[in-house]
């Protein structure tokens, strides 16, 4: 038939490629078929190997250019000879009837069991591709960067060609290792994979996949012959995504593809909703009560000895806001600026940020952790928090001339999340309620200490200055004390 077609179409060089392409498995299907289809072979591994993988992929090459010469045949003005051209597809899958007879009856009766729902998709399968539906020509729903690891070049140059026409970018690899290098080197959306290869087979690929964190969730097409049952069972078992039979369809190998990527597209924006979930939970509340919300539902709230509250509020920002009153764009853009810095200043001496209240920042040491000197990271933290606030100056080198008054206290409290909508971790107590007083009531410039507090740092620090206040709802009057900046000492 070949031979007949080959004068006809000679002038047509994509026919001529197809049917040269046929011509030449043709030949070795048929040498093989002489070599290995013997009696005496019955028995032994060459036959079984023979018809399970390499006649079939001679097979898939000839029907896919087969397929590929009904294009043509439409395409450049040749369908003088469609009888003929469907004639030789008709051949081909006479063909692949007698392989899959051969292999049912190589099949050992013991093995049919555990795969008879595969077997039942895959007769499906080839009743769908016979439907009419062989030849898509609608775009892919969904492009992505595919890779195919096929050892036979015929059936790859088709697999690859075929997605390469619907717009995907595709990178070919000749076995198992081939394809691994690659995908430990670039990333892939897709991995269409045939079970027999040298070196690494399919097994190997997906197994080496599931086992890799940074590739475990990448969809998995196996490439495979309907004979080969166990195989695909086992590589669904291990974690494909769904398989493509041989010879396949163009129109399966669209559905199967496409219905993978817009899998792998939903699953890739499911996770990236979950990461921007994740970082909002962490921006909101302190990484252990995000843990401890996400293992059990809920925060326990407690009672936490010896912390260390900070308060710090900028001096005479009203004003400043309402000097601005027509620009917000500049209170909001200077406030943020000394917030972040200030967070970044509480994280790196590992002071936990609570909250900030208007122009008020609120941290906290010893809370969530048991640092040994909490009330010390936190007198280092105030003093930072003043110089900076100090030291701003606007778009023009001038001084804003902000200043900062910061409060310390040490002792007790009580924490816990509070809402539903709008999740708020918060602190509650005497320690809280005298570190906001010493804040509001204390000098500006300085970091203002209660007596408990200060004794736990006294031996670190000079420069210390004293005054005594009455703070807002004590009976009696406290001593306290007042570290400037540019006048502290640090002792060793």
């Amino acid at each position: 038939m070949t031979s007949l077609l080959d004068g006809k179409v000679r002038k047509c060089r994509p026919a001529a490629r197809a049917l040269a392409a046929i011509k030449k498995h043709g030949r070795i299907l048929a040498a093989d078929t002489r070599a290995v289809v013997r009696p005496e072979n019955a028995e032994g591994d060459a036959l079984a190997k023979a018809v399970n993988h390499d006649f079939r992929n001679h097979l898939t090459v000839i029907l896919g250019n087969a397929d590929d010469l009904r294009r043509i045949a439409s395409k450049f003005f040749l369908e003088d000879y469609l009888d003929e051209i469907n004639q030789l597809r008709d051949l081909g899958h006479q063909a692949l009837e007698l392989v899959d007879g051969t292999a049912t009856q190589l099949r050992s009766a013991d093995g049919c069991s555990a795969v008879d729902e595969v077997q039942g998709y895959l007769n499906r399968v080839r009743v769908e591709g016979a439907t009419g539906l062989e030849f898509p020509t609608a775009p892919a729903l969904v492009t992505g960067r595919i890779l195919v690891a096929e050892d036979h070049e015929g059936i790859r140059e088709q697999i690859c060609g075929f997605l390469r026409e619907q717009k995907h970018f595709v990178e070919e690899a000749s076995n198992g290792r081939e394809a691994l290098e690659a995908l430990n080197a670039r990333p892939f959306d897709l991995v269409l994979t045939d079970i027999a290869m040298p070196e690494v087979d399919g097994f190997g690929v997906i197994e080496q996949l599931k086992s890799d964190r940074g590739l475990e969730d990448l969809p998995v097409i196996v490439i495979s012959g309907n004979s080969d049952l166990r195989g695909i069972t086992r590589c669904i078992e291990m974690g494909a995504e769904d398989y493509l039979p041989k010879p396949y369809s163009p129109a399966i190998l669209k559905a199967r593809v496409d219905n993978s990527l817009e899998k792998k597209r939903l699953r890739d924006i499911a996770e990236h909703q979950h990461r921007r979930y994740d970082e909002l939970l962490h921006a909101i509340l302190p990484n252990p009560v995000v843990d401890e919300l996400i293992r059990d539902g809920t925060v326990r709230p407690r009672r936490v000895e010896g912390v260390a509250v900070i308060f710090a509020d900028i001096v005479s920002f009203t004003r400043f806001c309402n000097y601005h009153e027509t620009r917000p764009e500049i209170v909001v853009q200077h406030l943020g600026t000394m917030f972040e810095a200030w967070e970044s200043m509480a994280s790196e001496l590992k002071v936990q940020k609570i909250k900030t209240i208007g122009d008020a920042f609120m941290a906290a040491a010893g809370l969530l952790d048991s640092p040994p000197d909490a009330v010390l990271s936190c007198v280092r933290l105030g003093l930072k928090m003043i110089e900076y606030t100090q030291g701003l100056v606007d778009d023009h080198s001038r001084p804003l001339g902000f200043d900062l008054r910061v409060g310390l206290h040490w002792g007790t409290v009580v924490c816990g999340v509070l809402g539903r909508s709008q999740f708020l971790f918060d602190l509650w107590g005497d320690t809280v309620n005298i570190a906001s007083r010493l804040e509001s009531q204390g000098r500006p410039g300085c970091v203002n200490l209660s007596p408990a507090a200060w004794s736990h740092v006294s031996s670190r620090v000079r420069g210390e200055e004293r005054a005594v206040c009455q703070l807002r709802g004590k009976p009696d009057p406290i001593e306290i004390v007042q570290l400037d900046p540019r006048r502290v000492k640090w002792i060793a």
